[in-house]
């Protein structure tokens, strides 16, 4: 499965920026934590299960 992340509102797939938008939306993203966020801003999706920090 690929997945991608978000780290201080810029997108990473395979340790290198994700400049474009197009299909970002078929990628599922995670946070620093591993919790399921947008591909935008990386905020936490609703119902998402948050992580202990």
């Amino acid at each position: 499965m690929l997945f991608g992340s978000v780290i201080r509102e810029k997108m990473y797939i395979y340790d290198r920026e994700f400049i474009q938008d197009i299909n970002a939306g078929n990628i599922e993203w995670r946070n620093e934590n591993f919790e399921r966020t947008n591909s935008h801003m990386g905020k936490i999706l609703d119902g998402a299960q948050k992580q202990l920090s």
